[in-house]
C-alpha cells in the first residue's frame, strides 16, 4: 500500500492559498499619500468642501490610513486647492439664494462641522449685519473665528447686507404691502425668524424705512 505524505499535501494547498482581506475591508494595503490626494482632488474638483468635512470623506475611504491623510489636506492647503473660508463662501452665497438668513446658514454649516474659520475671511463688520455680527473679537486675535460673524460679515464680492436680504426675502413671500397691523407684522416677522434671519432685522424688514432708521 503506497502512503501519502499528508504533510506535503498540506504545505503545498498551503501556498496554493492565496491571503484574504481582513472581513470589513476592501484592500488589506495602506493607500499611498498619493492615492489619497487623488481622491481628495477629485472631491475637490466636483464643488469646494471644509477641510473637516473632507477629513470625513477620506477616513471613511481610507480607514487604515489615518496618520497619512492629516498630512495631505495640510499641503492641499498650503496650496490654496483646499479652503474652509472659500467653502463657507460658496455655502453661503447657495443658501441666500434659497432666502436664508445669517443664523440658519451658521447652523447648517455647524451640522456640517464647520464651527470656525479664519478671521480673514471676515475682515470687518461693515453694513446692517452688524448688530447680529458685533462679535467674538477675541478669537479672532487669536487666529479663529465664529462661524456665525464669519456668515454675519461674509463678502461675497461686497459685504453682504443681512437687513436688505431680510426685506427681500419678506417681499417675495408676502407682496410690497407692509403690515399694517400688530398680528399680521408678528405673522411676516414668525416667517423670517424660521428662514434665519434675527429678531432685529425680522422687525426692522416689517417697517417703513423711515420708521427704523
Amino acid at each position: 500500500m503506497t502512503m501519502i505524505d499528508t504533510q506535503d499535501t498540506d504545505r503545498q494547498g498551503d501556498t496554493q492559498v492565496p491571503a484574504q482581506p481582513a472581513p470589513g475591508r476592501k484592500n488589506s494595503l495602506v493607500p499611498s499619500a498619493t492615492g489619497i490626494r487623488r481622491a481628495a482632488m477629485d472631491w475637490l474638483a466636483r464643488r469646494e468642501h471644509a477641510r473637516c468635512e473632507l477629513e470625513k470623506k477620506l477616513h471613511r475611504r481610507f480607514p487604515d490610513a489615518t496618520a497619512a491623510i492629516g498630512p495631505v489636506l495640510d499641503q492641499l492647503e498650503h496650496e490654496g486647492l483646499l479652503s474652509t473660508a472659500r467653502f463657507i463662501e460658496s455655502f453661503t452665497r447657495s443658501r441666500i439664494h434659497r432666502g436664508h438668513g445669517p443664523q440658519r446658514i451658521a447652523a447648517d454649516l455647524r451640522m456640517r462641522g464647520v464651527t470656525h474659520t479664519e478671521p480673514s475671511y471676515a475682515p470687518a463688520t461693515v453694513g446692517s449685519a452688524g448688530d447680529f455680527a458685533a462679535g467674538d473679537q477675541a478669537q479672532g486675535e487669536a487666529g479663529i473665528m465664529n462661524v456665525d460673524n464669519a456668515v454675519a460679515t461674509a463678502r461675497i464680492g461686497e459685504t453682504i447686507d443681512w437687513l436688505a436680504q431680510a426685506r427681500d426675502v419678506r417681499r417675495r413671500r408676502f407682496g410690497d404691502v407692509l403690515p399694517s397691523g400688530p398680528v399680521e407684522r408678528n405673522r411676516q416677522m414668525a416667517f423670517l425668524q424660521r428662514r434665519g434671519f434675527p429678531t432685529d432685522l425680522c422687525r426692522k424688514a416689517c417697517l417703513l424705512v423711515r420708521d427704523d432708521e
